[in-house]
């Protein structure tokens, strides 16, 4: 593990620490100085928050509606194992691999793209 993922990050990280240009061979170590320019740039600051917030407003979202759909299929109802197979099935759909499941949003795509993907299968 150390090998595959921590050796490449420690790699990346050591060479973001070095200025490179790449009309002249070789790099200039620079330190951290431009991580601390870069801490003090506006506009990069309001792009983290901005994806700080997407990000945690996403997490929240797709949380709730997970434990409410798992709620509700938890549940026994008419229909449930329907509905499961038919979640099971749009998971697992691959096209050319499988070309006898259920290919439910072919109904919203345009007819260009159907064109399109008509004309490479052949």
């Amino acid at each position: 593990m150390i090998g595959l993922i921590i050796g490449p990050l420690l790699y990346a990280f050591w060479l973001s620490l070095h200025q490179v240009n790449f009309m002249f061979p070789g790099r200039r170590f620079m330190g951290i100085s431009q991580y601390l320019k870069m801490l003090q740039d506006s506009a990069f600051l309001m792009a983290l928050m901005r994806t700080l917030y997407f990000t945690v407003v996403s997490i929240c979202f797709q949380v709730v509606l997970g434990l409410g759909a798992a709620e509700f299929l938890n549940r026994e109802f008419r229909g449930r194992r329907l509905i499961l197979v038919l979640i099971i099935l749009g998971s697992t759909h691959d096209r050319e691999r499988n070309p006898v499941a259920l290919d439910i949003g072919r109904q919203y795509r345009s007819p260009e793209s159907s064109a399109d993907a008509a004309r490479t299968d052949q």
